[in-house]
């Protein structure tokens, strides 16, 4: 499977790109919306894991072109707000206050008519992303 990454975090995009690579996927990691839309015209993807806030713009924004052109790629996003959500399909999007499990599940749910052969890429990546965020939300509550 090959995924495009478009996060600008370093060491949240290394560690979702190490995660998946580890798991045999292509993956190509881009930090900005234009150098992304690039590679979007030149490659097919089969997901997207799309941050929210980008150095170019708005992860939404890319969306919305994406689903203009009538690209129907399942997407991820994802965001240092403390939300996931799950975009491609219109089948939902979890705030903070979910569990991993329940983000994991969402996110498998709602890609599985789809991307029936990356279901578990689909979970790694949301239950690693449900990782990195309690680390940071333990890290923010140990010095606040």
């Amino acid at each position: 499977m090959r995924v495009l990454l478009i996060e600008d975090e370093p060491n949240l995009g290394a560690a979702i790109r190490e995660h998946i690579a580890a798991d045999a996927h292509a993956v190509d990691w881009f930090e900005t919306i234009a150098a992304a839309e690039g590679a979007l015209l030149t490659a097919p993807y089969e997901l997207v894991l799309l941050d929210l806030n980008l150095p170019d713009g708005s992860g939404l924004d890319l969306l919305k072109r994406l689903r203009k052109r009538g690209a129907a790629t399942p997407v991820i996003i994802i965001t240092a707000q403390d939300q996931i959500g799950v975009r491609g399909g219109g089948r939902g999007r979890l705030g903070h206050r979910s569990s991993g499990g329940g983000v994991a599940r969402a996110c498998a749910n709602a890609s599985m008519t789809r991307l029936r052969a990356g279901a578990p890429l689909v979970n790694a990546v949301a239950a690693m992303v449900d990782r990195l965020r309690n680390r940071k939300t333990a890290a923010r509550l140990s010095h606040g």
